[in-house]
């Protein structure tokens, strides 16, 4: 009987503790409804947001243009933003600011996000992360190679890297086969040796080896450390108050597009609150949360329980979305499935789609997916025909699509995010059989 007591009290002790944690998330969720509130009602509060850049959701190629755009802008016969850029940034990692006369500056060339180069002078590369693609196998030891093959030499190669988030340790997150440079380095992707089964990483990724690894260049991430970059909440302080006073008040348009672009990176790096209301809501929650009576150690405690408990509000609401997301792909899946039972092939909680000679049209939804991490419809083909992206393309046009991403090289001939896939697909479907392409 004492056993049996004793099992019943920690039982009883359980239940308390798990009371006690749902408790401790309501009071979270009301004290961020208090947030909000104070957030809406301050005279501090953000200026109306409305930014063109977030609501086409701009994708990364459109960005690297952009940042081509910017530093291609010249002012008495002079490149003075790409100029100041450089000269800001890397001279202190050893670039010669005398050597800039009249730079090529590219954008999306030799799959280069970004590149400002002069014969003989200087090579850089910006590789740009701003909406969250992972780094792809050999990715930076690729470039570097494709520099030196046109005649630079390592002290001339400087690497730029813009993060889609603030990591103070990004350098050391980037996988080591980045900077290695395998033997067959210039063939596809995923045919080279050292590949692994996924799409970006290398064997040496996983301490594993390839009957290779012994002609694999290894040396290049010590070799270029000093000569790479990471620019985050930096690059958006140089724009705000470095930038914008090099351009005319005249050039409204310009200027108006590096604003946007601006107020879009803050968005990318959570910086939009202005500093008065990040007091007045440090001012809301000592109020709040702290008393006098506690000194600044059991203060500084307290705290950090307080954010180790938004912390594991944040994971049970991601996961919680995660699950949601699941369920309106099987929603729109359960909606089509009456008129699509012919030919519709799914994968639970993930997927559905029909086939369309040889496209798959559909929706999809994985949630590590950093490129569009909720769901979106798409026409998904490996190595399609011209005749495939015509047919694509003749499917949306009629459809009227205007919001599209296409990346037919890694198998996208179109996708975007939507949050309404039955209907989207159910107009494809409509769109195919007028055009003859479903019977």
């Amino acid at each position: 009987m004492e056993e049996i007591q004793k099992i019943k009290n920690i039982l009883g002790l359980l239940v308390k503790i798990d009371w006690a944690e749902q408790e401790d998330a309501k009071s979270l969720l009301l004290l961020t409804e208090r947030v909000n509130t104070l957030i809406m009602e301050s005279e501090n509060k953000p200026k109306y947001q409305l930014n063109v850049l977030d609501l086409v959701n701009i994708s990364e190629p459109l960005t690297s243009q952009l940042l081509k755009l910017l530093f291609k802008y010249r002012l008495k016969n002079r490149y003075v933003i790409c100029e100041a850029f450089l000269k800001h940034f890397l001279e202190p990692f050893g670039y010669d600011a005398e050597l800039f006369a009249c730079p090529k500056i590219t954008a999306e060339t030799e799959h280069i996000d970004v590149g400002i180069q002069e014969k003989g002078k200087y090579a850089v590369i910006i590789e740009n992360k701003l909406k969250g693609a992972v780094f792809q196998r050999n990715q930076l030891a690729r470039y570097i190679q494709k520099m030196r093959n046109e005649g630079y030499n390592d002290d001339q190669i400087f690497i730029i890297i813009l993060p889609g988030y603030i990591d103070r340790n990004i350098f050391d997150h980037i996988n080591m086969s980045v900077w290695r440079l395998p033997f067959d380095w210039e063939v596809p992707n995923q045919e080279r040796t050292c590949a692994f089964s996924d799409a970006v990483s290398c064997m040496c990724d996983f301490d594993k080896s390839c009957q290779m690894c012994d002609k694999c260049v290894k040396n290049l991430r010590d070799k270029f450390k000093s000569h790479t970059l990471v620019l985050d909440i930096e690059m958006v302080d140089w724009l705000e108050n470095d930038c914008l006073s090099l351009i005319p008040n005249d050039e409204i348009v310009f200027r108006t597009a590096i604003i946007q672009f601006i107020d879009f990176l803050k968005g990318r790096y959570n910086k939009r609150l202005n500093n008065k209301l990040i007091m007045e809501l440090e001012q809301f929650l000592r109020e709040q949360l702290l008393s006098d009576k506690q000194t600044a150690l059991e203060q500084w405690d307290f705290l950090n329980a307080k954010k180790k408990e938004v912390k594991n509000l944040i994971a049970g609401l991601d996961s919680l979305q995660i699950s949601v997301g699941k369920d309106m792909v099987d929603e729109w899946r359960t909606r089509l499935a009456v008129k699509w039972a012919k030919y519709l092939k799914n994968e639970e909680h993930k997927s559905f789609g029909i086939c369309m000679n040889g496209v798959w049209c559909g929706c999809w939804y994985d949630p590590n997916d950093k490129e569009c991490p909720s769901p979106y419809w798409g026409f998904q083909c490996d190595n399609p025909t011209e005749e495939q992206k015509a047919m694509v393309e003749r499917i949306i046009e009629k459809v009227g699509i205007r919001k599209v991403t296409r990346n037919p090289e890694n198998g996208w001939i179109a996708w975007y995010q939507t949050f309404h896939g039955d209907e989207k697909c159910e107009a494809f479907y409509e769109a195919a059989k007028e055009l003859g392409y479903i019977k």
